[in-house]
Order: structure tokens, then C-alpha cells, then sequence
């Protein structure tokens, strides 16, 4: 845990591999969900009613911000042409102070 917000924790996680969904699979199964998920974030109920109707009810109830907050602070690969190491860099800054600007 690097930071918190309320009953939200803001971690850094390092993955091994590029398995689909590594992050969020994990995180729900130790119990610490990434909010809005919908996929492993919501209980079986919100799941089926969110698949039936679009409905972000229960996840808008739970957090103001009706997003998925996994995000990248920078990705590395060789580039397809150079092969030079290449780096992209996100700007969290805009998303960390929407959160505290909610809670």
C-alpha cells in the first residue's frame, strides 16, 4: 500500500507476465477488488444484473467515479521497428485528484 483514501487503498503492483486479467483476478481473490471492476469487483448478483441491464447501480452506489481505476504509470517494449527500448508514461495526477476531490 503506497497511499489511502477513505476505505480505498492505492498499491503499486509489479505483475510477472502479461496473463489476461493477472492484476484483477489476484487482487479480487485476496479479497481487495479494484474498484470498478465489473468484472470481479461486483458480487455474483451485480454481475448478472449489470450483464442484463448495463446497470451500474451497485457500483455507482460504492464510488463516485464510474470507471475501472487500474491504471499504468508507464509501459516498456522494444519498439516494432527500432527495437529500442520504448517508454509511455501515464499522467495519474488528473485521476488521484479526482478521487480526493470525492472523497
Amino acid at each position: 500500500e503506497i497511499g489511502k483514501m477513505g476505505d480505498y487503498s492505492l498499491v503499486e503492483v509489479r505483475p510477472f507476465s502479461g496473463r489476461t486479467h493477472q492484476i484483477r483476478v489476484h487482487a479480487a481473490h485476496m479479497g481487495c477488488s479494484v474498484v470498478g471492476d465489473k468484472l470481479y469487483g461486483l458480487p455474483n448478483d451485480g454481475f448478472i444484473r449489470w450483464l442484463n441491464e448495463g446497470d451500474d447501480y451497485l457500483l455507482s452506489q460504492n464510488f463516485p467515479l464510474h470507471r475501472q481505476l487500474l491504471h499504468a504509470v508507464e509501459i516498456r517494449f522494444p519498439h516494432p521497428v527500432t527495437r529500442k527500448e520504448t517508454v509511455i508514461r501515464s499522467d495519474n495526477e488528473k485521476i488521484l485528484k479526482e478521487l480526493k476531490q470525492s472523497s
